[in-house]
C-alpha cells in the first residue's frame, strides 16, 4: 500500500523550490525536449499573506501588472 507523506515533509520539500509564476526561459535554452504536459485547474480559498517582504494570495500570471490586485480564487497547475 502507497501513503502519502506527512504535511511537514511536503512543507520542507516546498521550502526549497521556487515556486514563482511565469516559465524561466533559461530552462529551456539548448535543451532537446521531450516530455509531456498536464494541466490542471482547482479552486483555492482566498486567502491574502505577506511573508518574506512579499505579498501571496493575488491573481500573478508571471510577468502582467494590473492596478487593481485581485484575490485568487483558482490555480491553474502545469505539470511537465
Amino acid at each position: 500500500m502507497k501513503t502519502l507523506p506527512c504535511p511537514q515533509t511536503v512543507r520542507r520539500w516546498f521550502l526549497k523550490v521556487n515556486l514563482t509564476p511565469g516559465i524561466k526561459k533559461e530552462r529551456l535554452n539548448n535543451k532537446e525536449l521531450k516530455f509531456g504536459l498536464q494541466v490542471d485547474e482547482m479552486s483555492i480559498k482566498k486567502q491574502v499573506e505577506f511573508r518574506n517582504n512579499a505579498c501571496y494570495g493575488f491573481v500573478d500570471i508571471g510577468n502582467e501588472t494590473k492596478k487593481k490586485l485581485e484575490e485568487a480564487s483558482y490555480a491553474l497547475v502545469f505539470m511537465i
